[in-house]
């Protein structure tokens, strides 16, 4: 756990900033986790939230970008820099290029002075010559990428490792996965679902504006809206009472894709953090027992703390490893069981800005053997006439589709039942003619979502 820093004086924003770089790059830290530990509860301001936010998001998201600028303006013999020294200049290069409120001098003097303040003094120089050179070709330096390589181009001029862009290129093309790899740099909306077990939507949307805070409802639900402008989630009217939940649109696909009755039993089996739950317990009304299991049941107590704050009190949180079974304290059969895999996560990179280096190629066919697992051990839970959906955060066809085709081979008492019945018309676009579901960020501006239902024949 990162030290906890609320009970003492904060560092200037930049100085907490890098010590959040520095915790993901050497102890291989999560930034939305570092963030959310070191601004929780502390007297920093909101302006010096947004610039923190901004420089550990922004340094994340462009880091190889930002790599290979500095690969340009040093010797070979530079190459091995510290990685402390690494992050004072990318975050000085992400003010010069990306940040145009602060004026490029200001960016200069505080990452020399921060290397000095780290313990850098003999690299003071260094760094403000590499800086005042880039900002004399900030102008030209993406078209100096080499272009001999169409995937590595798109790679450093993006920001996303070779291999995703190998695969986003096999599914979608070069033009759309250039789409698709701008659209997961850009910043994600807020997206709040209305929690109307507590408030009616409309008078939430009063409530919105009174405080003078746009929005803008979601077509895919009356019941999502976007906020225009971010704001800290317990800032939000509303949060407390447990008026709202945050979950993207295409999350919450997933749930209208199962649709659960009330009075139900369901079981979430791999639930952490919890959001899916929350959305099925809502359309079921509170009634019934959804089941959410997870084998991270450090995860799961974000569940037990939104599931109060939401006054939802028919999940029942287990921890449990679903690949091997489920516990005989569990019902025996179930009416919906939601699999929502654990996956390779290509469709949400926009949301997860570390994912894109946290994972390897070599993780698909673990990840691919553990959806299979997981696929068959818990169809045997379903009732007869019950729904099981399978969903992913994944664009990667081996980790849906092909996954759904093996499994409808082994188990011939299962059947498709294509979500165009069940999902709003807003939603056709993304369902596709075997009835999946598979939301596409470069055509629907929502995170890449996979999802099947299928019925279990009597």
């Amino acid at each position: 756990m990162p030290e906890n820093i609320n009970d003492s004086p904060a560092p200037a924003p930049r100085q907490l900033a890098l010590n959040i770089l520095n915790q993901v790059e050497i102890k291989k830290g999560y930034v939305n986790i570092l963030l959310d530990h070191h601004l929780r509860g502390s007297s920093i301001s909101r302006d010096n939230r947004r610039l923190i936010t901004e420089l550990c998001y922004g340094v994340t998201r462009w880091k190889r970008y930002l790599d290979w600028i500095i690969s340009r303006h040093i010797t070979q013999k530079s190459r091995t820099l510290p990685p402390e020294v690494r992050n004072i200049l990318r975050m000085g290069i992400y003010q010069i290029i990306y940040m145009d409120g602060i004026p490029e001098y200001a960016a200069v003097n505080e990452t020399v002075n921060m290397s000095i303040g780290n313990g850098f003094f003999h690299q003071r120089n260094f760094i403000n010559a590499i800086l005042r050179n880039v900002i004399r070709s900030k102008k030209y330096l993406a078209s100096d990428i080499p272009q001999t390589n169409s995937v590595e181009y798109s790679g450093i001029k993006y920001s996303h490792p070779d291999w995703i862009v190998e695969i986003y290129s096999r599914q979608f093309g070069k033009d759309n996965t250039q789409q698709l790899l701008a659209f997961n740099n850009t910043i994600a909306p807020l997206f709040l679902c209305i929690n109307t077990l507590k408030i009616k939507l409309e008078e939430y949307l009063q409530l919105l504006t009174s405080k003078n805070i746009a929005y803008t409802v979601s077509p895919y639900s009356p019941a999502i809206i976007t906020l225009q402008n971010h704001m800290p989630p317990r800032e939000i009217p509303g949060y407390a009472e447990g008026y709202f939940y945050i979950q993207d649109p295409a999350a919450s696909l997933i749930a209208m894709a199962i649709s659960p009755r009330p009075g139900s039993k369901v079981l979430d089996a791999c639930a952490a953090p919890g959001g899916k739950s929350l959305l099925m317990a809502m359309s079921m009304q509170n009634k019934g027992t959804l089941y959410a299991l997870d084998i991270h049941i450090n995860r799961l107590s974000l569940l037990k703390e939104n599931q109060e704050r939401l006054g939802l009190d028919i999940i029942q949180i287990h921890k449990g490893d679903t690949s091997t079974g489920l516990s005989q304290s569990l019902p025996a059969k179930f009416d919906y069981i939601l699999i929502d895999a654990p996956c390779s996560g290509l469709g949400i990179l926009r949301k997860k800005v570390d994912a894109r280096w946290n994972k390897q190629p070599e993780d698909l066919p673990g990840l691919v053997g553990l959806q299979s697992l997981l696929l068959n051990n818990l169809a045997l839970y379903l009732e007869k006439n019950g729904v099981l959906v399978y969903s992913t955060c994944t664009l990667n066809p081996q980790e849906n589709q092909k996954q759904i085709i093996k499994f409808l081979s082994k188990n011939p008492q299962f059947e498709v039942e294509s979500l165009r019945n069940i999902l709003p018309i807003s939603a056709h676009s993304a369902i596709t003619p075997e009835g999946y579901l598979l939301t596409l960020p470069f055509r629907d501006h929502l995170d890449g979502m996979f999802a099947c239902r299928m019925k279990r024949r009597t």
